[in-house]
């Protein structure tokens, strides 16, 4: 399976394509969503520290929130106020994630309090 971002006029894309099944999908990225207090910067700092300082965290992420129970590792891609873009591998394939937050964000403070309750939440249900 093959990811690549691309920008549309009016949002940005995350173009999925497995050879193995001749499949193209097109999901939004929602970056619409995001406000003045949360930007595509943040979002790009935001999982630019998950993925290098907590990949754990996203695995952890995606099979407690994304039902992706067999993922072996997992990327954070994108993060709005509604939710976050996450890639898991299964069984040698990506698979795109999406989850959604049970509240919308207001700032880049309130996603670190929100990951951090996800995280612990999370490893509650992994035990």
């Amino acid at each position: 399976m093959h990811i690549e971002c691309q920008e549309r006029k009016s949002a940005n894309f995350l173009r999925v394509v497995s050879l193995k099944f001749k499949l193209l999908l097109y999901c939004s990225l929602s970056i619409s969503t995001m406000s003045k207090d949360f930007s595509a910067d943040i979002s790009s700092r935001i999982c630019k520290h998950m993925n290098d300082d907590h990949a754990d965290a996203i695995v952890l992420y995606a099979k407690a929130f994304g039902g992706v129970t067999d993922a072996r590792a997992a990327q954070m891609l994108s993060i709005d106020t509604q939710g976050m873009d996450l890639t898991a591998q299964v069984n040698g394939e990506v698979v795109p994630v999406r989850i959604q937050f049970d509240h919308v964000l207001a700032d880049a403070e309130d996603a670190h309090q929100t990951l951090i309750a996800m995280v612990k939440q999370a490893r509650v249900k992994a035990n």
